[in-house]
């Protein structure tokens, strides 16, 4: 075992990545759960646990690693955008639009999260809030369309 604890976290680190790289998902999923035990504090081991346990198909389990990790880091979009896909699959649309609505607050270009959030209002019946998802989607679009031409 490695006495320095830098490398030590690399190597479970990359450890974790040739696990899921593999399709290992079992193992990633176990040693997520040891990075998280080792540093109960680090956004970083409760995101890989989440990350594990959404490959392998633990969504409503993951909810929870997801939380801790957005408590941890609350102003990283990456996280609220995270949370809402887990809210998402889990049908709980009202707290999704919740998430993706902090992730655009904290990041207004957030593409993705906007187009999620569009979505979620379609599925909800907020079609003229929708709406404003879509010219934002339509934008975007058009802004890609001009850079590659």
């Amino acid at each position: 075992m490695n006495s320095n604890p830098i490398n030590a976290t690399q190597d479970l680190v990359r450890k974790l990545l040739i696990y899921s790289k593999n399709k290992r998902l079992n193992e990633a999923e176990k040693l997520a759960i040891s990075i998280m035990q080792k540093f109960p504090t680090s956004q970083f081991g409760w995101k890989a646990l989440w990350a594990a346990l959404q490959k392998n198909g633990k969504i409503r389990e993951s909810l929870s690693a997801i939380r801790k990790s957005v408590q941890l880091s609350s102003k990283d979009t990456k996280e609220h955008h995270s949370l809402g896909i887990t809210l998402q699959r889990l049908e709980r649309f009202k707290e999704a639009v919740a998430s993706f609505t902090k992730a655009l607050v904290l990041k207004p270009d957030c593409y993705v999260a906007s187009f999620k959030l569009g979505a979620i209002l379609q599925v909800l019946k907020r079609f003229e809030e929708a709406q404003q998802f879509d010219m934002i989607k339509l934008k975007k679009q058009k802004k890609l369309e001009k850079n590659t031409l």
